[in-house]
Parts: structure tokens; C-alpha cells; sequence
């Protein structure tokens, strides 16, 4: 895929993303029934919040990380590594999903809703914004969270209570299978575009997609601001793809000529038509 017009594709961004279309996945058995897909992923998140709540976030979140667990915070770094360095701590944790997809094959998942946390149990919330949640299961078929990020956007108080317990957003389901090559090069496609700084093809969101920046609130692509600065050097971190092959998600570390640090992105891709399209957009800018 080519760059646009006068732009050089930094030869990172190349090689790391060719090694995506090369993923291959196998055949996959489906569930007897896919009816209530989302109420598991509904229970791992609110256990999440529960531990959080009596025992603290640090032991919420390696109650329910996965080993490979990454934390987006706002560069990828390995969960339980880093939080297993830290002392206990009292802080808390409240959030609700709004918007959850799952894979046909139930062994991927992603939630989004608003979050605050606190310093303590009788604290006033210091943070509000939204969260997304990347959920695989493991050899037990228990839900394990794979990745995490927050994006602080000082959502209004109240925001959680807004929707904890209210039926789900709609989020239209994966539908069909698609190829894992045609799923690098709909990435590819994207990386190249924020190479030349411009944001991901119109043609390759879904119709409900998702775009989450730091200090932004969901909104739909339209709706988003100016794609920002151009990615220089993006490092792969992670991909999973469901075994149906209806939905996959792909993060890594983009760094830029103003950011040596990095941060982290997250593309999650639906199969809709035939087709991947990018359903959930994040960037994890620093504030």
C-alpha cells in the first residue's frame, strides 16, 4: 500500500505491519448458542470493579489480567509487571460498560463505558473519562483482560450511574468470516495514513464506529477532530484475532517527531459484508 502523495513511509511502520498480514488463524468451533453474549463480559467487568472496590485497583486489575495483559497508560506495558513492582494501594474504581461486541466464537471481546476513580472509599472522584477493555478467555474459558486503557476526558459527574445497569448501546455484531491477510492490510492502510497525517479511511469505519482520543469523549469518525501528529515509528504490541475471524484487535506503541516516549493505539476490526472495518479507533495521546 502506498504512502500519500509526498510522503515517506517511515520503514518501522513498514515492516512491523507486514508481519501482521501475515497472521494466519485456524479453524474455529462455534458455540451452541450465542444468545447472551455479552452478559459474561458484563459479569468479568463488574468482578473487576468489585475487587477494585474492596481490595483496591491494583489487586482488581491482577485478579483479572492476563499474564500478557497490557496496561496503555499511556505507552503498552506488561500489567502484572508493573503493578506486581507496586505496593497495595486504596484507591477505587467505578465503571459500566455502554458498548460491548463479541466474537461469534466467544473468546474475544471488547467493552467500552465511562469509568472514575478516587483516591480512597470516602474520596470524591479526582478522574472521570472512558475506558476500553480488551477480554480473551483463557484455557478454562474464564474472561481474562488482555488490555486496558483509561482516557481522562473530565466526563461529568454522574456518568457511570448513567448507565450502570441500562440495556447496552447498540453495537452491531460481527457478522461472517473475514480473511486475517485482508485484516493486515486494512490496518496497513490505516498506519499509512496517520504516517502522512491524515486519520484512517472513511471507507474502512464501521457504520457505528467508535473514535476515542485522550480528553475526548466517543464520538463517531465525523464527529473527530484532526487525525494529530503524525506517526513516525508504531511497534506492534499485540494482535488477537477471534477464532471465528469476526473480530480482531491490534495496539501498539506510536511514537512521533514530538514524543520520543511513545503512546499507545488500539484498533479493534469487526468482519461486516465480507469486509474488516475499524469499529473501535483509540489513541492514548499524553496529556
Amino acid at each position: 500500500m502506498s504512502s500519500p502523495a509526498g510522503t515517506a513511509r517511515p520503514a518501522r511502520v513498514r515492516r512491523v505491519v507486514a508481519l501482521v498480514g501475515a497472521l494466519g488463524i485456524g479453524a474455529a468451533a462455534m458455540p451452541a448458542c450465542a444468545a447472551d453474549a455479552e452478559r459474561p463480559v458484563i459479569a468479568a467487568d463488574t468482578l473487576l470493579v468489585g475487587i477494585a472496590e474492596r481490595r483496591g485497583v491494583r489487586e482488581g486489575y491482577l485478579d483479572l489480567l492476563a499474564s500478557t495483559g497490557l496496561l496503555l497508560r499511556p505507552a503498552p506495558v506488561n500489567g502484572p509487571s508493573l503493578l506486581q513492582g507496586q505496593d497495595s494501594d486504596s484507591r477505587r474504581l467505578r465503571r459500566a460498560p455502554e458498548r460491548v461486541i463479541v466474537a461469534k466464537s466467544a473468546d474475544l471481546a471488547v467493552s467500552v463505558g465511562p469509568y472514575e476513580s478516587a483516591a480512597s472509599a470516602t474520596a470524591a472522584p479526582d478522574d472521570r473519562g472512558h475506558y476500553v477493555a480488551v477480554w480473551r478467555t483463557d484455557d478454562d474459558g474464564a474472561w481474562k483482560l488482555q488490555v486496558d486503557a483509561a482516557l481522562p476526558h473530565g466526563d461529568a459527574p454522574g456518568a457511570v450511574d448513567a448507565v450502570a445497569g441500562l440495556p447496552l448501546l447498540a453495537w452491531a455484531a460481527p457478522a461472517g468470516s473475514c480473511d486475517a491477510n485482508a485484516l493486515g492490510s486494512a490496518e496497513r492502510q490505516v498506519v499509512d495514513a496517520r504516517a502522512g497525517g491524515a486519520g484512517a479511511p472513511a471507507r474502512l469505519y464501521a457504520a457505528d464506529a467508535v473514535v476515542l482520543r485522550s480528553d475526548l469523549a466517543p464520538v463517531a469518525p465525523a464527529s473527530a477532530p484532526r487525525a494529530g501528529p503524525n506517526w513516525r515509528d508504531a511497534q506492534m504490541r499485540g494482535t488477537w484475532v477471534a477464532k471465528s475471524q469476526d473480530l480482531a484487535v491490534m495496539t501498539g506503541l506510536v511514537r512521533t517527531d514530538g514524543n520520543e516516549r511513545g503512546y499507545g493505539f488500539l484498533h479493534a476490526w469487526s468482519c461486516e459484508g465480507g469486509s474488516w472495518k475499524l469499529k473501535l479507533d483509540l489513541e492514548n495521546l499524553p496529556r
